[in-house]
């Protein structure tokens, strides 16, 4: 029981780690896409170019946003399976599948 415990902490804090360092590398990529707005002159071919580049750079931040609210969305949802196996443990109850694959699944 102590030792179930403890795994569940270990578990806990390593999961908190992983949403520390994903924020940050978010921080880090979010001041690498920052872009100056260019003017846009109809006789200049360049800047119809850096408009296009600055399409392409959007997209791809919104891509990485979705990714990153998708990742969030799937924590939370482990963490809420976890909070069921550890009232269920605490009941001494059996698991279902699915949270025996969350345990099974879990980086330790």
């Amino acid at each position: 029981m102590i030792g179930i415990i403890f795994i569940l902490i270990v578990v806990i804090a390593s999961g908190a780690a992983y949403i520390v360092g994903s924020n940050s590398t978010r921080n880090h990529n979010e001041k690498q896409n920052k872009i100056t707005r260019v003017t846009y002159n109809k006789k200049d071919n360049s800047s119809k170019k850096t408009l296009k580049i600055q399409l392409i750079q959007m997209k791809k931040r919104h891509i990485q946003a979705n990714q990153q609210i998708r990742h969030k969305i799937h924590l939370m949802k482990t963490q809420h399976i976890l909070q069921i196996i550890t009232q269920k443990i605490h009941r001494n109850t059996k698991l279902n599948y699915k949270e025996k694959r969350t345990i099974l699944t879990l980086p330790l």
